[in-house]
C-alpha cells in the first residue's frame, strides 16, 4: 500500500512539471501585454517569439482601429441625419442625400469586415498561448513607458552589415547569391522601420499640431468667440488623431522587432522574402 502511494505521489511530481505553463491558465483569464508574451509561451525560439509579438501588436490595432470606425460612423450618423433635414427642405438634391447614406452604408459593411478579422486575430493569437476558445484572454494596449523608443533611429544598417560579415563577395557563385539574398533582405527590412519611423514622427506632429489648435478653440469658446460644435468637431478630429499615432508607433515597433530579429538572425533571410 506505502509503495502504491509513494508510486502516486512521484507520478503527481512528475506530471506537474511536465504540464506546460499554460495550462495553470485554464479557466482563469489570461492578460497579455507586451513585457508578457515570452512568459506565455512555452519555450519559444526566436521566431515563434518574434511572430507572437507581431500578432499581439496586430490585435492591439484591430481594437484601435474599432475605436476610429465607430467615431467614423457616428461622424457619418449624425451627417445622414442633418442631410435627411436639408433634403426635407430642399436644400441639397436626392442624388447628393443617396451618396451619403451609401457612404455609411460601405462604413458600416467595412466594420463588420474588420470585427471579423480581429476575432480571427485574437483567436490566432489565443491558440499561440495553448488556451481553448473558450479560455478568457484580455489583450491589454502596447505600453512603451519602459521602451526606449530612441534606439530604433539608433538603427545602423551598414553598421549591421558590418558585424554580420555581408560586406564582401567570396566570388564563388552558390555563396553570393546567399549572401546578396541576406543583405537585400536586411535592406528591405531597414527600409520597412525607416518608412515606419517617418510615418510615425510625421502623425505625432500633425498630432502635436492639432492638439495645440484644440486647446486654442477650447479658449475661444470659454471667451464666446467659438461654438460648442466646434470645439467637439476638433476634440473628435483630435481622438482619431491620437488613434492614428498609437497605430502608426505599434507598427513602428513591429518593424523594429522585425528588423533587430534579422540582424541577429541573418540566417532566416529566407523567412522575409
Amino acid at each position: 500500500m506505502k509503495k502504491a502511494v509513494s508510486f502516486l505521489i512521484m507520478f503527481a511530481f512528475v506530471l506537474s512539471i511536465t504540464v506546460p505553463a499554460y495550462a495553470k491558465t485554464k479557466s482563469e483569464t489570461v492578460t497579455v501585454s507586451l513585457d508578457k508574451i515570452e512568459d506565455l509561451l512555452i519555450n519559444p525560439t526566436s521566431e515563434e517569439l518574434l511572430n507572437a509579438q507581431l500578432l499581439y501588436l496586430t490585435c492591439c490595432n484591430d481594437a484601435l482601429k474599432t475605436a476610429t470606425n465607430a467615431n467614423t460612423y457616428d461622424s457619418k450618423a449624425q451627417e445622414l441625419a442633418i442631410a435627411e433635414k436639408k433634403l426635407e427642405l430642399g436644400y441639397i438634391s436626392q442624388k447628393e442625400y443617396e451618396d451619403i447614406a451609401k457612404s455609411l452604408k460601405d462604413t458600416s459593411t467595412s466594420q463588420v469586415t474588420d470585427t471579423n478579422t480581429r476575432a480571427q486575430n485574437l483567436l490566432s493569437l489565443r491558440h499561440m498561448f495553448g488556451l481553448d476558445d473558450d479560455d478568457k484572454m484580455i489583450v491589454k494596449a502596447a505600453d512603451y513607458s519602459k521602451i526606449n523608443l530612441n534606439k530604433i533611429n539608433n538603427a545602423s544598417y551598414k553598421r549591421d552589415l558590418k558585424d554580420n560579415d555581408l560586406n564582401d563577395l567570396s566570388g564563388s557563385d552558390a555563396t553570393d547569391t546567399e549572401l546578396t539574398g541576406k543583405v537585400e533582405a536586411l535592406k528591405r527590412s531597414y527600409d520597412a522601420l525607416y518608412q515606419a519611423s517617418l510615418t510615425y514622427q510625421t502623425s505625432l506632429t500633425d498630432y502635436q499640431k492639432k492638439e495645440a489648435d484644440a486647446k486654442l478653440t477650447q479658449s475661444k469658446y470659454q471667451q464666446g468667440y467659438a461654438t460648442k460644435q466646434e470645439v467637439d468637431d476638433i476634440n473628435r478630429e483630435l481622438s482619431t488623431m491620437k488613434i492614428t499615432v498609437d497605430i502608426n508607433r505599434n507598427n513602428l515597433y513591429a518593424a523594429y522587432l522585425k528588423y533587430d530579429f534579422l540582424r541577429n538572425n541573418p540566417d532566416e533571410y529566407q523567412s522575409f522574402h
